[in-house]
């Protein structure tokens, strides 16, 4: 049974703050660096997408902060295809608005991913993310994603001592 006292209820799992979300995307990140995999890339875009609400929601976030979140989020290509990629993979598919990447290409097998990394005889999953005649790699684009978010919480940090 649904009850309104839960409503607005957080519950926090040791991630407080919009912050502390932004440094578990930059940890995805690095795991995603380490090896390429579906399950690294679908917990990176899924978290760095949810920091998006995370900004939304955080009280020590400013309101300029969160409308420039809003702007953001709106006009990078990076944040968009993030949630195009989040949006379809925890919901199977997009069906409530047309998404910006066109394709989203996950392979494994003898030459795929980088020389060297992965279990030997299988190496490393490839991941390709296309859209507007552009091809990306899943750490390209992980690190883009990262950049976007790193510039956008050294300009708006929200307890002013340059943590990130």
């Amino acid at each position: 049974m649904f009850h309104m006292s839960n409503v607005g209820k957080r519950m926090p799992i040791g991630l407080d703050s919009a912050l502390d979300l932004f440094r578990k995307v930059d940890r995805d990140r690095a795991v995603l660096s380490s090896k390429v995999t579906p399950d690294a890339f679908f917990n990176f875009v899924v978290t760095a997408n949810s920091l998006v609400d995370w900004v939304k929601n955080d009280p020590a976030v400013s309101s300029l902060a969160k409308q420039e979140c809003e702007k953001l989020v709106q006009s990078d290509q990076w944040l968009r295809a993030c949630r195009d990629l989040a949006n379809g993979s925890k919901h199977f598919v997009i069906n409530r608005y047309e998404p910006m990447v066109e394709h989203a290409d996950a392979s494994s097998g003898y030459s795929k991913g980088r020389y060297g990394v992965g279990v030997y005889g299988q190496g490393e999953w490839s991941i390709i993310v296309s859209w507007n005649g552009g091809k990306y790699t899943a750490l390209k684009f992980a690190e883009h994603v990262v950049d976007v978010w790193s510039t956008f919480f050294r300009n708006h940090d929200p307890t002013d001592n340059a943590a990130v």
